[in-house]
């Protein structure tokens, strides 16, 4: 299965390799330009997958002004996950309609719903307790906005990660926390000229905000 899973992510890793190198020889020039922090997220999101990290090394590089990937995999690397992961786990499921890559990577994702739990019981942000509430029906819409909040911070940070920012919720929330609009009133005090202005957000709080436009929309 490891051989399955290393083909696919060397597909994917010369795919982005080799569209790096039209880049780099003009053969693309439409599109936003990558940057080493771009291709980074890039590669670590192919390399996502259980022991992938381990079979493949590679370095982002910078020349002249273009971005190149090199990387290596390792056999010696993948005879030792082998050696010593493979093979000792059976799995069992009712989803006949899944592929063997498929049942193994969604057993390797069950981090995701433990991360979920994880972030809800945080005390600062998206967090289920403490409730103030004391009746069924309240608690249950209480428990439906945290659940709902976090769908939505994941569909953002999903959204980001395309995008080629890589960020937390929480760090996502923090940053964008610090953008404030203000609402300064001049003139006649019974009928006041109303001017609407943003504090200042840090590097990521801009690069987010300029994405989706917030100060034009909510000007």
């Amino acid at each position: 299965m490891t051989l399955q899973f290393s083909a696919t992510q060397n597909a994917k890793l010369l795919a982005l390799q080799q569209k790096l190198m039209r880049r780099a020889s003009g053969e693309v020039t439409k599109g936003k330009k990558p940057t080493i922090e771009s291709v980074t997220n890039a590669a670590e999101k192919i390399l996502s997958t259980e022991y992938m990290k381990d079979i493949f090394l590679y370095d982002v590089l910078e020349s002249n002004g273009n971005i190149h990937l090199v990387y290596r995999h390792s056999e010696a690397q993948l005879e030792n996950v082998r050696r010593l992961h493979l093979g000792k786990t059976v799995l069992f499921t009712d989803r006949e309609d899944f592929t063997n890559e498929q049942i193994v990577t969604a057993y390797r994702n069950a981090w995701h719903i433990e991360s979920s739990f994880k972030q809800m019981k945080d005390t600062k942000h998206l967090t289920v307790r403490p409730m103030f509430h004391w009746t069924d029906e309240k608690i249950r819409v209480h428990i439906f906005y945290c659940v709902l909040a976090y769908r939505l911070c994941s569909l953002l940070i999903k959204e980001l990660s395309e995008k080629g920012i890589s960020v937390s919720i929480n760090r996502l929330i923090d940053e964008m926390s610090r953008i404030k609009r203000i609402h300064t009133f001049f003139g006649d005090i019974s009928k006041p000229e109303k001017v609407t202005s943003f504090t200042r957000g840090n590097d990521l709080g801009k690069q987010i905000e300029e994405i989706y436009q917030l100060k034009e929309k909510y000007s």
